[in-house]
């Protein structure tokens, strides 16, 4: 006579090792997935890039003139980069990957900032160096693209938007600067 309890234990065993199995293979396909660097933008070669024609040319001229006499005369570096997607990854991620990557900021003072609009993706961030973290702490940065330029995004007024997230982050950075 067959044992019908006796063989209960050993199917369970088997379909534990099988999930264990199919958890292992997902576990490697996931490892090999991410072992492959994800493609970064180029490094910009100007203070503001604008990949999708957002800004108005007169606005990304006047802009980018401006940033490159702010680090003339505070040595910091405050670049704005404007894309259509992360393409899923989560935005944290890519801004953080791609700052460092980029190597924004001078060596051993680490005080570079990169505003960052996703246009498709309705998304602003800020990413700063750590030794500007005092100056444009993450409160800061996130009040910055809430509450300074969200509302002209909101009417479609990019240029406006970018203007005075770039003024807001200069002034957070000179503020701190005069303590």
């Amino acid at each position: 006579m067959l044992n019908r309890e006796a063989d209960k234990p050993e199917a369970a065993v088997v379909e534990v090792a099988n999930t264990r199995i199919d958890r292992a293979s997902l576990a490697l396909a996931l490892a090999i997935a991410c072992s492959h660097p994800k493609p970064l933008p180029p490094t910009p070669h100007r203070w503001l890039t604008d990949n999708v024609g957002l800004l108005d040319p007169k606005t990304v001229k006047r802009l980018d003139e401006a940033l490159e006499a702010y680090e003339k005369r505070s040595k910091h570096q405050v670049f704005v980069w404007i894309g259509d997607s992360t393409k899923g990854e989560p935005y944290q991620d890519f801004t953080f990957r791609v700052f460092n990557a980029w190597g924004i900021g001078r060596e051993n003072y680490d005080d570079g900032v990169v505003l960052w609009l996703f246009a498709r993706d309705d998304m602003r961030w800020i990413t700063v160096g750590y030794g500007l973290e005092a100056a444009i702490p993450d409160r800061e940065a996130v009040r910055i693209c809430r509450e300074v330029m969200k509302p002209h995004i909101q009417k479609g007024r990019y240029d406006e938007a970018v203007d005075v997230g770039v003024g807001a982050i200069i002034k957070a950075i000179d503020s701190w600067e005069k303590r």
